[in-house]
């Protein structure tokens, strides 16, 4: 109710609103907390021997978005009078057992992992509309969940310089201008 009244009252007053709406952010150096954050709880299971728990099937699919790009499209949210509301993610879902199987790959070593039933009320699929991100704020991320996740095993001792160096780049080529455009 309180954004719905501020978003009124904004609007009355001829006030330009940007409100970011954020899916399931992860990046290096992110706080290991208990219920949040399935991707660093992961890596700290997977780095101390613990079990990881997965609720259901793990089948359960979120948009994981990097903080890198996070960061940038709050500059291009500040730069940008007036967005409105705007979803910050992927457009991607991946679901725990992606995610397990990809830290698996990248770590060369095996999740301790135990099953519990799943609260129902969370959905199945969490997965965020980008077109308005696109478009209004001319943003859209560049890092890929599995390089995202290489950087932060790298970091966790999980995984060595070489083998993350050799990881082919799936970033979007957009991040990427060719060279001599004068693009940055």
């Amino acid at each position: 109710m309180i954004i719905e009244a501020s978003l009124l009252s904004a609007s009355q007053n001829s006030i330009d609103v940007s409100i970011l709406r954020i899916s399931n952010a992860y990046g290096q150096g992110q706080t290991i907390k208990p219920g949040f954050g399935v991707i660093p709880t992961m890596i700290s299971a997977l780095k101390n021997g613990s079990a990881f728990t997965v609720l259901g099937t793990g089948e359960m699919k979120r948009d994981y978005v990097n903080v890198i790009d996070v960061q940038r499209a709050i500059a291009a949210a500040i730069q940008t009078k007036g967005a409105g509301i705007v979803n910050i993610a992927t457009g991607h879902g991946t679901s725990i057992n992606q995610l397990i199987a990809m830290v698996e790959k990248l770590s060369g070593r095996q999740l301790n992992k135990i099953s519990v039933e799943a609260d129902r009320t969370d959905p199945d699929f969490a997965r965020l509309d980008v077109s308005l991100a696109k478009n209004v704020l001319q943003w859209q991320p560049t890092i890929c969940l599995e390089d995202g996740i290489s950087r932060i095993l790298q970091d966790a001792g999980l995984m060595s310089p070489i083998e993350y160096v050799s990881i082919p780049a799936k970033l979007n080529q957009d991040a990427f201008p060719p060279a001599g455009t004068g693009a940055t």
